[in-house]
């Protein structure tokens, strides 16, 4: 009846603003150790992430319609193109056109930030286990938005959702 379509209501709202915040956090945390690199000790902390992250994502999402996000969705992909990119060039040997991307060289310019000394192991702590957590529930829970998606299509076909 009416009461459960209010608790389903709530439990949808509950579970986007989850996504939402998810989101917003791995956001920042990739912005936090991305950003040093870029501009050394001049980059703000995790704080000031968290709310350029979130000044971003507010207006956003108060859009009334997903067509209007439009231009966002191209910068994404384009900005996934680009990194597709660079993943690439960096797993080239390292004689070839991506002889400067080596991202540990042998020598002293290695960054400890990017390279750190050690051992690469498959598994660590289980803090390590649970700081990747975000991302891995992110990666499988965007599943859940193809029907509103779907919804939101002038002509829905299976072509243009695949």
């Amino acid at each position: 009846g009416p009461a459960l379509a209010l608790v389903t209501d709530a439990a949808v709202v509950a579970n986007a603003l989850g996504a939402g915040i998810s989101y917003a956090i791995v956001a920042a945390d990739g912005l936090t150790l991305g950003m040093p690199l870029l501009l050394g000790a001049a980059s703000p902390g995790h704080q000031a992430w968290v709310l350029v992250v979130a000044a971003i994502i507010t207006p956003l999402s108060l859009l009334r319609s997903l067509d209007a996000l439009r231009l966002t969705s191209l910068l994404a992909v384009l900005i996934l193109g680009g990194i597709s990119g660079l993943v690439l060039l960096y797993a080239l040997p390292a004689s070839g056109p991506a002889a400067d991307l080596d991202p540990c060289p042998a020598d002293e310019t290695a960054s400890p930030v990017s390279c750190p000394p050690g051992e690469v192991r498959l598994f660590t702590s289980p803090a390590g286990v649970l700081a990747a957590l975000p991302t891995l529930v992110m990666a499988y829970g965007c599943q859940m938005s193809t029907p509103t998606l779907w919804n939101e299509m002038e002509r829905p076909t299976r072509p243009r959702m695949l």
